[in-house]
């Protein structure tokens, strides 16, 4: 399947400047967690331990296909750090009380080292259209979980921040690309 624009929105950084903000947050089964900020970006630091790092949280549009809705969905991008052989990759989603499962990939393809999954899309509708030209901030808690081969497994936790400019902006852009293949 192929993407308008594949990766429109990356929403969080591996480079990291000397300013860092801490912040702890409830997690819906691991407790507070400390997520960590580049205070000059403003952007959250990718989570990563000595076998994986979470490159890529992305809001994408998918293709519009004649007589439907334009749909969209968030892409996930883990790179390996080791040649540990990957048994499944997991993410969920861990903001409210309850964790809610996003992705399970039980046949992990990796490629150079890394993994991408995506998220079961969704159709732009009014309401969810209204959501994304709404004035408050995103705050997504992933949990990412990586078991290996040999019994390892990582376990990072994720923060994704989106603003209103960032959603309007990947809006305006996918409205351009689609244009364009008129």
């Amino acid at each position: 399947m192929k993407y308008i624009l594949l990766i429109i929105l990356i929403t969080f950084t591996t480079h990291v400047s000397a300013a860092l903000k801490e912040y702890k947050l409830p997690t819906a089964e691991d407790g507070e967690i400390v997520f960590i900020v580049d205070d000059e970006t403003k952007l959250p630091v990718s989570a990563s331990d000595d076998m994986a790092r979470v490159i890529e949280g992305a809001l994408t549009f998918l293709p519009k296909k004649p007589g439907e809705s334009l749909r969209w969905t968030w892409q996930y991008r883990i790179q390996f750090l080791t040649d540990q052989k990957v048994k499944s990759v997991v993410i969920e989603d861990e903001r409210d009380e309850k964790i809610k499962l996003l992705i399970e990939d039980d046949k992990p393809l990796i490629v150079n080292n890394e993994w991408t999954g995506v998220e079961k899309s969704m159709h732009l509708s009014k309401s969810s259209f209204e959501m994304m030209k709404s004035e408050e901030t995103w705050l997504l808690l992933r949990r990412v979980r990586i078991t290996y081969e040999d019994g390892q497994e990582s376990k990072l936790h994720q923060m994704i921040v989106v603003t209103q400019p960032m959603r309007i902006d990947i809006l305006n852009k996918t409205i351009a690309a689609l244009k364009a293949r008129e």
